[in-house]
């Protein structure tokens, strides 16, 4: 099945009925403000046409998309398997810490903080992309992804950025001192406290809501483990 899109918003997908290719057509958010709307199903040719006029597009300017790739005009560039990132996490002194990037003018939202992440390629799991992005982005720790996680999904076009949590050990008793890595112009351990003070990016931020309680929550199943190993 093909998929061809418009400038405006409009989907046209080519499935086959009963050995007869026929035609799909979705908004994808751009007609009305509208989100994920079906506009008809199994359209022949001709009434493609007529439908693509009724909605003001203009067949000329539909484009066809690589096979998987879901698009939508926010993340036409994010990746056709969606995206993952890492959120390192610590506890020092009975308090929460997260590793937080920069991003560098050569990335999207330059110069606003977010988690470490990218693009799923072929072939990794959302974990594994996760944990390579994070390598690529960070010096100075090894953080694999945990069994928690939160997965934002685009109300547009369904694509998915998945977070995951990843626990960091101290070095000695203190934080992991970090360096910037590819496409991050500073990296910093920030108090869950305090990261509502920086500028985020705007993914992030809105995931930071959830991520925020679970990080809590496992940083105080941390510090009630440390403390009674001390005792």
């Amino acid at each position: 099945m093909t998929r061809f899109v418009s400038p405006g918003g409009i989907e046209v997908t080519t499935p086959t009925v009963d050995g007869v290719q026929r035609f799909r057509v979705k908004d994808l958010g751009g007609i009305g403000g509208r989100t994920r709307t079906w506009l008809g199903d199994y359209f022949t040719e001709e009434a493609l046409y007529a439908r693509l006029a009724e909605l003001g597009t203009d067949p000329a300017r539909l484009e066809e998309v690589p096979s998987g790739f879901r698009p939508c005009p926010v993340h036409r560039d994010g990746g056709s398997r969606g995206a993952a990132g890492c959120l390192p996490w610590a506890v020092r002194c009975g308090r929460a810490y997260v590793l937080l990037g920069k991003r560098s003018r050569a990335g999207q939202d330059p110069g606003t903080w977010s988690c470490f992440g990218g693009a799923v390629a072929e072939g990794e799991s959302p974990a594994q992309a996760a944990e390579r992005e994070c390598r690529e982005e960070v010096r100075g720790i090894t953080a694999r992804p945990g069994t928690t996680s939160y997965v934002g999904e685009c109300a547009a076009c369904g694509w998915q950025y998945t977070t995951f949590l990843a626990h960091v050990g101290l070095a000695r008793g203190a934080l992991p001192e970090v360096r910037a890595g590819r496409e991050t112009d500073q990296a910093r351990w920030v108090r869950v406290a305090h990261v509502r003070y920086l500028n985020l990016t705007p993914g992030f931020a809105v995931a930071w809501v959830n991520l925020r309680h679970a990080v809590e929550a496992l940083a105080a199943s941390e510090t009630t483990s440390q403390t009674k190993t001390a005792i």
